[in-house]
Protein backbone atom coordinates (compact mmCIF):
# COMPACT_ATOMS: atom_id res chain seq x y z
CA UNK A 1 0.00 0.00 0.00
CA UNK A 2 1.06 3.64 -0.87
CA UNK A 3 1.52 5.65 2.15
CA UNK A 4 3.63 8.49 0.09
CA UNK A 5 0.32 11.27 -1.74
CA UNK A 6 1.53 13.32 -3.54
CA UNK A 7 -1.99 14.86 -4.47
CA UNK A 8 -2.53 14.92 -0.54
CA UNK A 9 1.04 17.11 -0.07
CA UNK A 10 -0.16 19.38 -3.10
CA UNK A 11 -3.83 20.30 -1.49
CA UNK A 12 -1.71 20.73 2.17
CA UNK A 13 0.79 23.24 0.32
CA UNK A 14 -1.76 24.98 -1.59
CA UNK A 15 -4.18 25.67 1.55
CA UNK A 16 -0.85 27.09 3.06
CA UNK A 17 -0.14 29.11 0.34
CA UNK A 18 -3.19 30.38 -0.14
CA UNK A 19 -3.50 31.34 3.64
CA UNK A 20 -0.35 33.15 3.70
CA UNK A 21 -1.54 34.92 0.34
CA UNK A 22 -4.72 36.25 2.30
CA UNK A 23 -3.00 36.74 5.47
CA UNK A 24 -0.30 39.25 3.63
CA UNK A 25 -3.20 41.14 1.24
CA UNK A 26 -5.35 41.54 4.46
CA UNK A 27 -2.16 43.12 6.58
CA UNK A 28 -1.15 45.52 3.47
CA UNK A 29 -4.68 46.36 3.48
CA UNK A 30 -5.60 44.92 -0.08
CA UNK A 31 -8.47 42.89 -0.88
CA UNK A 32 -8.13 39.25 -2.06
CA UNK A 33 -7.28 38.80 -5.89
CA UNK A 34 -10.88 38.75 -8.26
CA UNK A 35 -11.55 39.37 -12.13
CA UNK A 36 -12.69 43.10 -11.36
CA UNK A 37 -11.36 45.76 -13.25
CA UNK A 38 -10.41 47.54 -10.14
CA UNK A 39 -8.33 44.69 -9.07
CA UNK A 40 -4.70 45.48 -9.07
CA UNK A 41 -2.28 44.22 -11.35
CA UNK A 42 0.30 42.74 -9.62
CA UNK A 43 0.83 42.08 -6.21
CA UNK A 44 3.40 43.57 -3.58
CA UNK A 45 6.58 41.83 -4.22
CA UNK A 46 6.62 40.80 -0.14
CA UNK A 47 4.04 38.47 -1.84
CA UNK A 48 6.14 37.14 -4.59
CA UNK A 49 7.24 34.02 -3.44
CA UNK A 50 3.82 32.97 -1.68
CA UNK A 51 2.42 33.27 -4.95
CA UNK A 52 5.22 31.71 -6.91
CA UNK A 53 4.48 28.65 -4.49
CA UNK A 54 0.89 29.00 -5.32
CA UNK A 55 1.16 28.81 -8.57
CA UNK A 56 3.71 26.10 -8.78
CA UNK A 57 1.78 24.14 -6.51
CA UNK A 58 -1.66 24.36 -8.45
CA UNK A 59 0.04 23.53 -12.01
CA UNK A 60 1.58 20.70 -10.76
CA UNK A 61 -1.25 19.37 -9.29
CA UNK A 62 -3.28 19.84 -12.53
CA UNK A 63 -0.92 18.04 -14.46
CA UNK A 64 -0.24 15.17 -11.98
CA UNK A 65 -4.80 15.02 -11.94
CA UNK A 66 -4.67 15.02 -16.21
CA UNK A 67 -2.05 12.29 -16.14
CA UNK A 68 0.91 11.78 -18.78
CA UNK A 69 -1.29 11.20 -21.76
CA UNK A 70 -3.84 13.88 -20.75
CA UNK A 71 -1.04 16.15 -19.46
CA UNK A 72 0.96 16.23 -23.68
CA UNK A 73 -2.19 16.81 -24.80
CA UNK A 74 -2.86 19.19 -22.68
CA UNK A 75 0.62 20.84 -23.17
CA UNK A 76 0.37 20.32 -27.01
CA UNK A 77 -2.50 22.02 -27.52
CA UNK A 78 -1.44 24.86 -25.03
CA UNK A 79 1.28 25.20 -27.54
CA UNK A 80 -0.76 25.00 -30.25
CA UNK A 81 -3.23 27.76 -29.01
CA UNK A 82 0.04 30.28 -27.76
CA UNK A 83 2.87 29.31 -30.32
CA UNK A 84 4.57 28.16 -27.92
CA UNK A 85 7.57 25.39 -28.73
CA UNK A 86 7.76 21.97 -27.58
CA UNK A 87 11.14 22.93 -26.09
CA UNK A 88 8.93 24.74 -23.51
CA UNK A 89 7.24 21.93 -23.26
CA UNK A 90 10.12 19.72 -22.68
CA UNK A 91 11.48 22.13 -20.41
CA UNK A 92 8.83 22.03 -18.25
CA UNK A 93 8.13 18.54 -18.07
CA UNK A 94 11.51 17.95 -17.05
CA UNK A 95 11.46 20.59 -14.44
CA UNK A 96 8.57 18.73 -12.53
CA UNK A 97 10.44 15.31 -13.51
CA UNK A 98 13.13 16.88 -11.41
CA UNK A 99 11.27 18.66 -9.02
CA UNK A 100 9.18 15.44 -8.12
CA UNK A 101 12.50 13.08 -8.30
CA UNK A 102 14.40 15.30 -5.66
CA UNK A 103 10.75 15.23 -3.16
CA UNK A 104 11.04 11.52 -3.02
Amino acid sequence: MITHSRIKELATQIQSDSTELDKGLSLLGLQSPTFSISMVDELPPELHAAQRSLLAATDELSLLIRGPLQTLMYLASYSVRTHTTFSYIDFYLRSISFKYRSIN
